[in-house]
């Protein structure tokens, strides 16, 4: 048997510094806790990190079926760079004391599969988008998973059965969250019963991208006049967005643009929900923070979502009618003991024990 701490890791996340997403955010709480166990020497962490490249790669998006393709395409050369490479430079070769834990498009790790076939991979799984590919990867013993969020939630809506010792769940740590602004309690603080509001206000944080569609927002914000949305972030489609509300005369969205530590804290302290409009997400971190300072997610129900295991999640769908699904809501008791519970879960050592067994479990297959 292979001793643990004397496996070789290589850890590809291809874009880990420059794309400040919550996929990114689970990779480097994977890589802290397996640089507790592993040989510091050992482990090899893979990112392009390339700007340029990087612009490229989003400017893909626009081309929707053939952009995916493309995309898929792009990865696995990537990937297959990276390890080859890999094996190069340390004169390796693919054995049981090689592992690729690997963080991107499942597209392009199911054609690497297919390439190098006895490589012993575990997939940091950020988000079922494609389930044609993962239900391929699933069938594969050689692939083990971190899912991030409920695993058998997640595997009964693909109709897959649970595998003995083929994945692992984890939840990021609540001390990462810059906006977390206090621990919850067992029992939640007894409040005066609020007036009803006659005007809510949703936060909307992230991206202005094709990815997140904030130009939805243009037709939430005509359709539900009784709610005023406060946009945080920046991105590509700011013009369009600002154009947008100029021409079709919106009053109720707020643009706020980039916002720091203190002003962010404050706009959410103001909000009475947290809003999101993505087309898909992997593990969207926003959602965590949101709950971490009790805020209710107002989101779209996609396939993204609907497999997460989060407790503050609301669902509004294509109509863009909103009012009416929250204005009855409210943080309350329940809701309280529901996220009390999701983040007590979270245990760096438990994390710790978790993924050095799925490593070891390679050596008994």
């Amino acid at each position: 048997m292979i001793n643990i701490n004397k496996k070789n890791i290589l850890y590809h996340s291809t874009w880990l510094d420059l794309y400040p997403g919550g996929g990114e955010a689970c990779d480097k709480e994977v890589i802290s806790i397996i640089k507790e166990f592993i040989e510091i020497d050992n482990i090899h962490i893979d990112s392009l990190n390339n700007k340029s490249f990087y612009k490229f790669f989003k400017s893909t998006y626009k081309y929707k079926f053939f952009g995916k393709v493309f995309r898929d395409i792009l990865q696995f050369l990537i990937i297959l760079y990276a390890v080859n490479s890999y094996l190069k430079k340390n004169k390796f070769t693919i054995n049981k004391k090689l592992i690729l834990i690997y963080s991107g498009r499942i597209g392009g790790l199911y054609l690497l599969s297919l390439i190098m076939p006895r490589l012993q991979i575990i997939y940091n799984v950020h988000g079922i988008c494609n389930k044609f590919f993962f239900k391929k990867l699933y069938q594969k013993r050689n692939i083990k998973f971190i899912f991030w969020g409920n695993a058998i939630e997640i595997l009964s809506i693909l109709s897959l059965k649970r595998q003995r010792n083929n994945f692992i769940n984890l939840i990021p740590s609540s001390d990462k969250f810059k906006l977390f602004k206090k621990k919850f309690i067992s029992r939640y603080p007894s409040t005066k019963k609020k007036k009803p509001k006659k005007k809510f206000k949703l936060i909307w944080i992230g991206r202005l991208e094709p990815i997140k569609d904030p130009l939805r927002l243009i037709e939430i914000a005509e359709k539900n006049r009784n709610l005023e949305i406060l946009v945080a972030g920046d991105g590509s489609l700011m013009k369009n967005l600002r154009d947008e509300i100029k021409n079709r005369k919106i009053l109720n969205i707020k643009i706020h643009g980039h916002l720091d530590y203190e002003d962010m804290k404050k706009i959410i302290k103001n909000s009475d929900f947290h809003l999101m409009t993505s087309k898909y997400e992997n593990y969207p971190i926003v959602i965590l923070e949101a709950m971490a300072n009790r805020l209710i997610s107002v989101v779209p129900k996609i396939d993204c979502f609907t497999s997460l295991n989060f407790p503050n999640l609301q669902y509004f769908g294509e109509d863009n009618i909103l009012g009416e699904n929250i204005k009855e809501l409210s943080w309350d008791k329940d809701l309280e003991e529901k996220s009390y519970k999701f983040f007590e879960k979270i245990s760096k050592d438990n994390y710790k024990k978790s993924l050095s067994k799925i490593i070891e479990d390679f050596e008994d297959e």
